[in-house]
């Protein structure tokens, strides 16, 4: 017996050494990658200091939020403050924030300059924080825009910059002590232009900017939370308190029934007219995170400015939020418990396990193994950092009982160029830095980690009961009916697996199918046609998907010519079939349908090809484009180099057609 369990316990213990060791080689292939991306980022930078977002040459908005973000990316990665790259991305953001007046710019050149850590940036940061402050809209949002700095700060920050020593040198020499009198002058400006701020009637924004939307949000709502840090003057304090605490009451009461966020939500009660998506629910949690936080740490404050300001008319609509935020005080104190909070993280839970779609295509499951080169949607590495930001935020190892760092730390791996960058050709190196900054593990609020520290745990972990488990006590039992099986850890560069499930008798031809299909992919060129005459041909479901394998091992000619005849295959297939088809796992499955549904003129499917618009596979979005052109002589985009702005409008105007023309 005692044999038995040592050699029990040697097995135990060799299999975490083994483990342990695969972790290492994991955490080697990671380094290497992070380090590879660095050189690739920092040689994507302009002499100007800035990195050019788009093919316009000279420093945009986009450009000014693209330079910080990489700046940022660079010190998470270890890269010292002093180094060249980062001082003159710094450089460039206090001087394009003197007149910035671009949500997602100001909150990351707060971000940035707040990382940097060079005091003497402090008044950039507070004059930033209030334009941020003046951007919200009443129902807590955020659009692109915010208004611009009065002439005053223009001025008093040109002076700035004027006077300050080299920005080369400025993290080397000794920090001076902030100077009192400018500190109080600051202080008063700021309180001034508050005033001015709160005297103007909130409007619905201009059509033309758009509605607030969670995207710019997410990003407002750090940058707000880490500007408060940064010893802001009393009314400015006051001011971001409240910001939060009505981002807070957004996200508490515009949750969709599944449990995510979308990117709009409807403006003053109207619907909402997006589906949720992965990273909007990112989105959400953090609002959630730091309302909760927020509302708990600035109690005092709120009550000393309450007494200042007992007898003082209320001009900011914002104020209204108080008496809602108050009642749910109690409630926000344990956010383990909310009910919005499990909600979300469940629904993330659920994406990594393949079950709904990073992008706003809940019903289309994320292309995993067929994750490859041909990426070039920015979305992706954009939901992989708000993942992380999610999981490191709340404090997680887990999410859907799916470790998440393996699950986006695969795929990076594989994506990544050899130059080093993550699909970089017009975002100004955006993709090479959220790309980073997730397998950097980077944490912009520590502070707000360790204010959360065991209160939210993942849902799909089971909780421990007083009894037996792995603590000492027992835990409670399950009726064998109600115990299911989670979804296995993958290792780095997996793909997460679904529950084991009993597999179905294998038709007899399922073997000759996959046959014919390594066939296909050993044969010689000569051979190939004769091989892709029997795929059209044959019988069978079991023929279509082995066929679809093949075509990722195939390239060149014989890879069109592949993808072709899987196409003749669908266009005999019943229109269910292609509906199936359009949400199926396998990218040139769905690929394939968009192209069928053309050579049918089924129109019946024309909501999906819409909707496919946004698929993350290049090839797929681009074979739904074409349908969409062919089946209704129409043509609203997106083009081939479209961004993520320019691909939502294109939905949006496809949708609109259709909802008026349909069925004419």
């Amino acid at each position: 017996m005692r044999l038995v369990s040592r050699i029990g316990v040697l097995a135990i213990v060799s299999q975490l050494w083994l483990t342990l060791c695969l972790r290492a080689a994991d955490q080697d292939k990671v380094k290497q990658s992070i380090d590879a991306g660095v050189a690739a980022l920092k040689a994507k930078q302009k002499d100007n200091g800035f990195w050019i977002y788009g093919s316009d040459n000279s420093p945009s908005h986009n450009s000014i939020g693209a330079t910080a973000l990489a700046g940022l990316a660079l010190l998470e990665c270890g890269v010292p403050a002093d180094d060249e790259a980062i001082q003159r991305a710094a450089q460039a953001a206090r001087i394009s924030s003197i007149d910035l007046t671009h949500t997602y710019s100001l909150s990351l050149c707060i971000l940035f300059l707040d990382r940097l850590g060079d005091k003497e940036d402090d008044p950039f940061i507070k004059k930033m924080t209030t334009r941020l402050v003046a951007g919200q809209q009443r129902d807590g949002c955020w659009a692109y825009y915010c208004p611009p700095s009065p002439a005053e700060d223009r001025k008093e920050l040109t002076t700035t910059l004027k006077t300050r020593a080299d920005s080369t040198s400025s993290i080397k020499k000794e920090k001076k002590e902030p100077d009192p009198k400018r500190a109080t002058e600051l202080s008063r400006a700021i309180e001034k232009q508050l005033l001015v701020i709160a005297s103007i009637p909130k409007v619905e924004p201009d059509p033309e900017i758009g509605f607030g939307d969670n995207s710019n949000t997410q990003f407002a709502l750090i940058a707000l939370w880490v500007a408060r840090r940064h010893d802001l003057p009393d009314a400015l304090h006051e001011s971001v308190d409240k910001s939060l605490a009505v981002v807070d009451l957004h996200f508490r009461t515009t949750q969709n029934l599944d449990g995510g966020w979308p990117y709009k939500t409807g403006y003053f009660g109207r619907p909402t007219m997006s589906a949720s998506s992965a990273a909007m629910t990112c989105a959400g949690l953090l609002g959630l995170a730091v309302g909760n936080v927020s509302n708990r740490a600035s109690s005092a404050l709120r009550t000393k400015a309450d007494k200042k300001s007992k007898n003082k008319e209320k001009t900011d609509d914002r104020d209204n939020a108080d008496t809602k935020k108050d009642q749910a005080q109690k409630s926000h104190k344990d956010l383990g418990k909310d009910e919005r909070v499990v909600a979300g993280l469940k629904y993330l839970g659920a994406v990594l396990a393949g079950k709904i779609s990073f992008r706003r295509n809940p019903g289309m499951p994320v292309p995993r193994d067929q994750v490859r080169g041909e990426v070039a949607d920015p979305n992706y590495y954009y939901f992989l950092w708000s993942l992380e930001r999610v999981a490191v935020t709340y404090g997680f190892d887990s999410l859907g009982n799916i470790n998440w760092f393996d699950y986006g730390a695969g795929p990076l791996l594989r994506l990544q160029s050899r130059d080093g960058s993550w699909s970089d050709d017009l975002y100004g190196g955006s993709n090479t830095s959220f790309a980073l900054l997730f397998l950097s593990r980077s944490n912009l609020v520590r502070d707000l980690t360790t204010a959360l520290k065991g209160s939210v745990q993942d849902p799909a972990k089971p909780s421990l009961k007083s009894g037996s488990g792995v603590d000492g006590s027992k835990s409670e039992k399950k009726p064998a009916s109600e115990v299911t099986q989670q979804p296995a850890i993958p290792k780095a560069g997996e793909a997460p697996s679904e529950p084991a499930a009993k597999p179905e008798p294998a038709p007899r031809t399922t073997s000759q199918a996959a046959q014919l299909g390594k066939d296909l992919v050993d044969a010689p060129a000569g051979r190939k046609e004769e091989l892709l005459d029997q795929f059209r041909q044959a019988k069978g479901s079991e023929y279509t998907d082995s066929l679809a394998k093949a075509i990722h091992q195939l390239d060149g000619d014989n890879k069109k010519k592949a993808r072709q005849a899987l196409a003749d295959r669908l266009s005999d297939a019943t229109s269910a079939t292609l509906g199936d088809k359009l949400g199926d796992a396998n990218l040139e499955l769905r690929r394939a349908a968009a192209i069928a549904c053309a050579m049918k003129e089924d129109k019946t499917h024309i909501p999906r090809l819409i909707d496919l618009l946004e698929d993350p596979e290049s090839a797929v979005n681009r074979a739904a484009y074409a349908a969409l052109k062919s089946l209704t002589n129409q043509d609203f985009g997106p083009a081939k180099s479209a961004g993520p702005e320019e691909i939502v409008k294109a939905v949006t105007a496809w949708k609109t057609w259709w909802k008026e023309n349909q069925g004419k």
